[in-house]
């Protein structure tokens, strides 16, 4: 218990007691004090509240596309990382001039254009909303010309395309996480580290070659490479996860 009094003088005394959450006011000429307080108290948890709520609203805001389709062009500085979420049609595709910059298109509805943000960061361009969910009758999509991809994440029901395999480095990372998707085709590294959980799919097309894979997968994902021969492999699959590749080369 805390105790506070102030005194003006001995005629009008104020008295404050504190009890775990609730105060108190007693004042010897009436209970005007204790009511101004109250107020004080009953509006500071409304605006706390308001405050509140106005936060989730706009963190959780969905957004609706309005068809009105349009491109936006953006030149971005360099970077061989690639971390993607939030449900995109995203294709990469390989520079003709390795001195040329890193270049995005993204094309999507007019009114949701503006809340894609397209970030690079020591050396990873990330990709995602700014707010909310966009909600569209056609895929957004994400269009990128770049020289190099040693690592790629992909989240949230994102489908990427990476048309060229001679884009990847000799030692290249994925990890496909939450129903998105990673096609490639025509790989020929040495190193492929491949981590997938709930219902990521590794699809590659075409021939392929890499000396030493290690895979990861669980949840009901899938690695899907018939053709993809391997070398080396330290697989780990649970939960209804699939692994399909060529290991008939493996020593």
């Amino acid at each position: 218990m805390l105790k506070l009094f102030i005194s003006n003088n001995r005629k009008n005394i104020i008295g404050i007691k504190v009890r775990g959450f609730f105060i108190t006011i007693k004042n010897k000429k009436g209970n005007k004090m204790q009511k101004i307080l109250k107020k004080v108290f009953a509006l500071s948890t409304v605006i706390l509240l308001v405050a509140i709520l106005f936060v989730l609203f706009t963190s959780n805001q969905n957004f609706v596309a309005d068809g009105n389709v349009q491109d936006k062009n953006i030149e971005l500085s360099d970077f061989n990382k690639l971390k993607i979420s939030n449900d995109y049609y995203v294709v990469v595709q390989k520079s003709s001039d390795i001195t040329t910059k890193p270049t995005c298109t993204i094309t999507a509805s007019a009114n949701v254009i503006d809340l894609i943000d397209v970030i690079v960061n020591n050396g990873e361009l990330s990709i995602q909303n700014k707010k909310g969910k966009i909600f569209s009758s056609n895929d957004i999509k994400i269009s990128l010309v770049i020289s190099t991809l040693s690592s790629i994440e992909v989240n949230d029901e994102t489908s990427v395309f990476v048309y060229s395999g001679d884009i990847l480095t000799k030692s290249f990372d994925c990890e496909i996480n939450d129903n998105a998707t990673l096609k490639m085709s025509d790989i020929n590294i040495d190193n492929l580290n491949c981590s997938m959980d709930n219902d990521g799919k590794f699809l590659m097309a075409g021939n392929g070659k890499v000396k030493n894979a290690t895979i990861f997968a669980q949840k009901c994902s899938k690695f899907i490479a018939t053709d993809l021969k391997i070398g080396r492999a330290v697989l780990n699959v649970n939960d209804q996860a699939e692994v399909v590749a060529d290991l008939s080369s493996m020593n």
